[in-house]
């Protein structure tokens, strides 16, 4: 459990994404309304690998449309394979600088609980070694 905390305070010191450093928030808001505008049962989510974790190699996109009813545990193995994450590391997902213990969440019932005021979900994943 220490790990989990210890990752959330580094998150919390400079998390601002790429994407929102690279893009002007009006930008950013015009692209979600388009997005939620022409699919209105999925989600636009940006992730991102930790500015703190040098562990794990960064995703090769960040933007993702997903259905709002994928359930997390879903989405996980989808960003797992994304990175080509070895079995033995474990990968955690935080929305909004918090951590999302069940795996049974939907994206939807995230999104309307973390998304940002830009329309974005923004996750952030960080990994840490759970077998040596």
């Amino acid at each position: 459990m220490n790990i989990l905390l210890t990752l959330q305070k580094k998150l919390k010191k400079n998390t601002m994404s790429t994407f929102c450093e690279n893009t002007l928030f009006v930008d950013r808001k015009k692209q979600s309304e388009e997005i939620l505008k022409r699919y209105p049962n999925r989600v636009p989510i940006i992730v991102e690998l930790s500015k703190h974790d040098h562990s794990l190699k960064p995703i090769d996109r960040t933007k993702y449309l997903v259905p709002i009813d994928l359930k997390l545990s879903n989405f996980l193995l989808l960003i797992r394979k994304r990175i080509e994450l070895d079995n033995t590391k474990a990968l955690y997902l935080f929305f909004n600088d918090k951590l999302v213990a069940g795996t049974s969440h939907t994206m939807g019932s995230l999104y309307t609980t973390h998304s940002n005021e830009d329309g974005f979900l923004y996750c952030i994943y960080a990994g840490e070694s759970t077998f040596g």
